[in-house]
């Protein structure tokens, strides 16, 4: 998959609204303090619980910036190997 816009080049500007999707996704979902103190989870499952939050928020992110840009997802066809 890669962004397509008419007269665009992706990379600047899906490279602008990854930096601008990971500061979101950061200040969307800090560390704080860590897992309730009642709670069976560790500090290392709650970062890692909070990783993959950021993560798929970050994507998310990103595809609404890319889209506003005036970029489409698309399909890459798949190359044949000799």
């Amino acid at each position: 998959m890669h962004w397509e816009k008419p007269g665009g080049s992706a990379d600047h500007d899906e490279a602008d609204c990854r930096t601008e999707a990971h500061a979101e996704a950061v200040q969307q979902l800090p560390y704080g303090n860590g897992p309730d103190v009642r709670s069976d989870m560790s500090m290392l499952q709650w970062t890692q619980a909070i990783d993959n939050a950021r993560y798929y928020s970050e994507r998310r992110l990103i595809a609404a910036c890319m889209q506003n840009k005036g970029y489409v997802l698309v399909n890459t066809p798949a190359r044949s190997t000799p």
